[in-house]
């Protein structure tokens, strides 16, 4: 102090001196501040102890469990069967579709199921005598309502030739002169040479089917056999689409009239839609008797196989044929269901309904959230974890959980999931963590701010360092060593590093050696 005065006073002498002045005072403040230390403070010591590494972040509480959920399809609700609040057990029925219609179809399948099960209970049991008799006689019935449909083919046939005879040579003959000669006539002309003497081709060729056709029809009998009586069918068809595409084309052609009185076209298309209407009639007749016939032959075979199975009795492959048409019956049952179960929405969890936006007779449509549930008392926070610490993290990891809910209060729990996809937070990478507690709190809720202490690495006895006294460069770390006989020479020494702890100590792994003294950077001028 002594010093300082002394300069001081020269100083006020020499007021120009101003730099000096704070140079010497700058000078002289750094000498008393050594003077004031310790020489102990320049140094610290390589010690061995205990380093935990642990990474801090928030979060937010979650449900462990939580679904939305609705319908597959739409449809008209029946029935709600929960409110917000109230807690479900799994399996639970929340809301319900109308299953009227369904229910009603799978009536209907368990009946099938129950006579698919007969069937085949029947065949592994065989045919009894009775089964044979009644078998029997549904075959003679249906062979002998084959024979009266056969029967009756003659009949048929020839009212459709009385309607086509009649829809030919009586409707059409207004329009033609020399009707059924060599050379049938029109009775009108038209701009359409080439389709005139189309149409008088075809009516000739229509006479001259109208007779062939009659000559086959004498020949039918009650002894003809039944193939013959199929070919008379199909003759029969022919000859009617014939003249039918005949009658279109002799409609094309008056359209096209040249001096016709409107009275005597409207009169010609009068006769014309009633020779139509009589061979549409015909070929209905015709074709109505062919597709009697020919599911009456399918119920005779039908009735036929199953005769001979009762008398051979059951093979292998018709009991597997039998089974499979239960299994198709019970797989039939089975779907219905599906589409019942459907139409129910159940919790697939116990919890607590948090959302519920049905109304009873209400459509609601496919893929519409309607009801949320959350599992009750079971929690977990979520978090993200900047890239620079996801390393340092594993599953399983303790953390220390405190809540703003409930301060002054610690919880603790661990790692139970890392997401192995990166999370952008604000452009910066992220990765999600989930934390599960240790114990459940009846208190917790969903969206509570959760800070989290991860301890991620222990090391105990480990070579430690205060972080301070490390100094880090792009060349990596290095410490300024204690050397020489008397302790005061320092060197530079690189050291390789471990983890930092959460006390600023940080682990040395090689480099030093327990009780080497490096220089303190924050205190020593060195």
């Amino acid at each position: 102090m002594t010093q300082v005065k002394q300069v001081w006073n020269i100083l006020k002498k020499r007021k120009r001196l101003t730099l000096g002045l704070i140079l010497v005072i700058l000078v002289l403040a750094v000498l008393v501040f050594r003077s004031g230390q310790n020489p102990a403070d320049y140094r610290v010591k390589v010690a061995r102890g205990t380093v935990v590494e642990e990474v801090a972040v928030t979060g937010k509480t979650k449900p462990i469990e939580g679904v939305d959920l609705g319908f597959e399809k739409s449809g008209r609700v029946a029935r709600i069967g929960v409110k917000v609040g109230e807690t479900v057990a799994a399996g639970k029925v929340l809301i319900e579709l109308d299953n009227s219609e369904l229910k009603a179809q799978l009536l209907e399948a368990q009946a099938n199921v129950e006579a698919a099960n007969a069937n085949w209970q029947e065949l592994v049991k065989g045919a009894r005598e009775e089964d044979i008799r009644v078998k029997q006689t549904e075959l003679d019935k249906a062979k002998q309502d084959l024979k009266n449909d056969y029967d009756s083919v003659s009949d048929v046939l020839g009212g459709a030739y009385i309607k086509a005879e009649d829809a030919i040579r009586k409707q059409l003959d207004p329009l033609f002169t020399n009707d059924d000669d060599a050379s049938p006539q029109l009775t009108f002309s038209t701009g359409n040479s080439q389709g005139e003497a189309d149409l008088k081709n075809k009516r000739l060729e229509a006479g001259n089917r109208l007779n062939d056709w009659k000559q086959k029809l004498a020949k039918l009998g009650p002894l003809m056999i039944q193939s013959d009586l199929d070919l008379s069918l199909d003759d029969g068809g022919n000859q009617l689409l014939f003249f039918k595409n005949f009658l279109s084309r002799t409609a094309e052609i008056l359209n096209s009239n040249v001096g016709l009185s409107q009275a005597t076209v409207d009169s010609y298309r009068t006769n014309l839609n009633l020779a139509r209407t009589n061979v549409n009639d015909a070929m209905g007749n015709v074709n109505g008797k062919k597709q009697v016939i020919a599911s009456e032959k399918i119920s005779v075979q039908k009735i036929e196989d199953e005769l001979k199975l009762k008398l051979a009795g059951a093979t292998p492959e018709q009991l597997q044929s039998k089974e499979a048409e239960l299994k198709q019956a019970e797989a039939r049952e089975q779907l219905i269901l599906a589409q019942i179960n459907k139409n129910i929405i159940r919790s697939p969890i116990e919890g607590v309904v948090t959302r519920q936006d049905a109304k009873v007779g209400e459509v609601v449509a496919a893929d519409s959230p309607l009801v949320a549930v959350i599992s009750a008392n079971r929690f977990e926070i979520e978090a993200n974890v900047p890239e620079i610490d996801i390393a340092k993290i594993a599953l399983g990891n303790p953390v220390k959980i405190t809540l703003d809910a409930f301060p002054g209060e610690t919880a603790s729990g661990k790692i139970s999931y890392i997401e192995p996809a990166e999370t952008l937070v604000n452009g910066v990478v992220n990765f999600k963590i989930k934390v599960g507690f240790d114990k459940e709190d009846a208190r917790m809720k969903g969206g509570l701010t959760a800070d989290l202490v991860i301890r991620t690495q222990i090391k105990n006895d480990a070579l430690t360092l205060p972080k301070f006294a490390i100094i880090e460069s792009e060349k990596g770390a290095f410490v300024k060593k204690f050397t020489g006989k008397n302790g005061n020479d320092f060197r530079q020494i690189p050291v390789e590093l471990g983890i930092t702890g959460r006390d600023g100590n940080v682990e040395i792994i090689s480099g030093l050696n327990e009780g080497d003294e490096v220089v303190n950077p924050i205190r020593s001028p060195l």
